[in-house]
């Protein structure tokens, strides 16, 4: 957007977007994506840093970036600018997603937590978060925050048909029950004794699965809906937990013990969000509605790598495993950051991506 028209085709492609935000606020979000980019930091000083180099002006006083940067954090209309954001980054994905993970991440800025809830939807293999809530505060979601975030997601987007899964954390009868009338399909890991007495064979069941390699299930019936209590012996033979434990929706246990190995792709998003990517802990501010502001902008990032790797997918080697499988051996985002990064010198070049 530096030096570029207002009726730029460029500029317009970014603007439709941000019908209530001046071209300078415009400005401001894209120049902090390239500059996060740029240094895989959230510190606003290490941000700051890299501004003159991309905006050809190495000699400007860093000062004057880090005001730039204060005032678009600082926007009174801050939320309203983080769902342009996610609204502007979801257009980027074109195709439909089938499976959403729930999950949260904690950390500490001095005395203050940060504790990330994060609804993600799996994209080409990818987790890639689309809604999110700071809860300042330590410890583990409630059930109303945990509806309170869904809410948001179901005004957003359409949830009925969708698989949704979450660890064992993400457990209740009430949670369940507000699942089901939103019409979200789920897989749940459950700990071992939860709704072991509201099913009468539940030892006999257990047994057998101890001795399958399939999973299997019962039905429970609760509050009018009809779920599966599933289990199937732990494949990685783990002597503190043999068997392993789900609460679907879904009538086939083996597909809900299957789709549930999806659940994982959450953690590798929350690696590239923070240690192995974006240093998301890196962050120096602290208030939630300007945490929820810089996610946008980091997931924002991230989705631009992720597309780049996408592109790249033909030139990544395949990876093969002493088990036979075989994966990729870089991962879409860390190809895509690699190319992206290697030729970042200067805010135009980024807005060519």
């Amino acid at each position: 957007l530096v030096n570029l028209p207002m009726d730029s085709p460029l500029f317009q492609q970014f603007c439709h977007c941000f019908p209530q935000f001046s071209r300078a606020t415009v400005n401001n979000f894209l120049l902090l994506a390239s500059a996060l980019l740029a240094s895989r930091s959230t510190n606003l000083n290490t941000l700051k840093d890299r501004m003159g180099t991309l905006l050809g002006k190495p000699n400007r006083q860093p000062a004057s970036h880090y005001k730039r940067v204060i005032r678009f954090f600082n926007c009174p209309q801050a939320a309203a600018l983080t769902q342009c954001i996610q609204r502007f980054t979801f257009q980027l994905l074109s195709e439909r997603v089938h499976y959403l993970i729930l999950d949260s991440t904690c950390w500490q800025i001095g005395q203050k937590w940060v504790h990330l809830q994060v609804l993600c939807a799996v994209y080409q293999g990818v987790a890639i978060p689309i809604l999110w809530r700071d809860l300042d505060r330590p410890g583990t979601s409630n059930t109303a925050d945990r509806q309170e975030l869904l809410r948001q997601a179901a005004g957003l987007f359409k949830l009925k048909g969708k698989i949704l899964l979450a660890d064992r954390e993400y457990v209740g009868d009430d949670w369940l029950r507000f699942l089901a009338d939103l019409g979200l399909d789920f897989i749940i890991r459950l700990p071992a004794s939860c709704y072991k007495t509201q099913v009468s064979n539940y030892g006999i069941l257990r047994r057998k699965a101890l001795r399958r390699k399939r999973a299997m299930a019962t039905p429970i019936l609760w509050a009018g809906y009809a779920f599966q209590l599933v289990m199937k012996k732990n494949p990685a033979a783990c002597p503190g937990e043999p068997v392993l434990f789900w609460i679907t929706s879904l009538t086939s246990p083996i597909v809900a013990s299957e789709l549930y190995r999806k659940r994982w792709k959450i953690e590798t998003c929350f690696k590239c969000l923070k240690t192995n990517g974006f240093n998301l802990q890196q962050m120096n501010i602290k208030q939630p509605t300007k945490i929820a502001l810089l996610l946008a902008v980091v997931v924002f990032a991230y989705v631009l790598c992720l597309l780049e790797g996408f592109r790249e997918r033909a030139q990544i080697r395949l990876k093969r495993y002493q088990s036979g499988a075989s994966g990729p051996a870089q991962s879409f985002f860390k190809r895509g950051i690699q190319f992206i990064t290697s030729g970042l010198v200067d805010f135009i070049v980024f807005l060519r991506l």
